[in-house]
């Protein structure tokens, strides 16, 4: 018989991505709210605290209202998991034999991801090489990602792009390879290999590929 299942409040330094992959019933609470996070390329360094600072969210409310669609998603999952416990019972019964129990899988997706976004420390690499193009899609590697801010690697292919949003603190971005243009606050320019600028905190800013480009992009929390 299932356990009732014991849920465990939702942290607001949590990305959006870990929570919609961890919790995919929220995903309808972020449609309803006409919250961009569902492919958003930053959507795996930025946190719930950023997206209700973005969207000029009240934060309890917000965690309120995603631990309780996340609630409600577990009751029906675990509605469904009794009658799928009652149906094998009686099955069990009447054939008079016990099924091993399954065993735990490893998803190789899941380990691709860890492996992808590692990297060794203490040992030189080509930031440019690290991160490679994919046609007619973005790219992201995480290099590092702490309480105080992460580092990210960017491949985005021609015509690719990040819609205009703001953020609660300041960006800063270097450009590898290509030429990206970084509109910031209706105001559009250009910037090429070797090139970086900082998107400022709470200002609109959109990223679009004039070229295929490669970018680093640091974003450091707080003051």
């Amino acid at each position: 018989m299932a356990e009732q299942p014991i849920h465990i409040p939702i942290s607001p330094e949590i990305s959006p991505e870990e929570l919609i992959n961890d919790h995919p019933g929220v995903l309808k609470l972020f449609v309803r709210l006409r919250l961009k996070c569902v492919g958003c390329p930053f959507a795996h360094i930025h946190t719930l605290a950023d997206v209700a600072a973005e969207y000029n969210l009240n934060m309890k409310e917000f965690l309120e209202r995603i631990n309780e669609e996340i609630r409600i998603a577990e009751a029906s999952n675990s509605r469904k998991q009794k009658n799928s416990d009652r149906i094998e019972q009686q099955s069990v019964e009447k054939c008079f034999s016990r099924r091993e129990p399954d065993k735990p899988t490893t998803t190789m997706n899941q380990e691709a991801l860890m492996s992808e976004n590692t990297i060794e420390k203490g040992k030189s690499f080509n930031l440019e090489k690290f991160v490679d193009y994919s046609n007619g899609s973005v790219v992201s590697k995480t290099l590092l990602k702490k309480d105080i801010g992460n580092i990210t690697l960017f491949a985005f292919d021609k015509d690719q792009g990040l819609s205009e949003h703001t953020a609660p603190f300041d960006a800063m971005v270097y450009i590898l390879d290509g030429t990206a243009g970084i509109t910031i606050d209706g105001k559009t320019q250009n910037v090429s290999a070797g090139e970086m600028l900082v998107m400022p905190a709470n200002i609109p800013h959109a990223l679009k590929a004039v070229e295929p480009f490669k970018m680093l992009l640091v974003m450091i929390r707080g003051e």
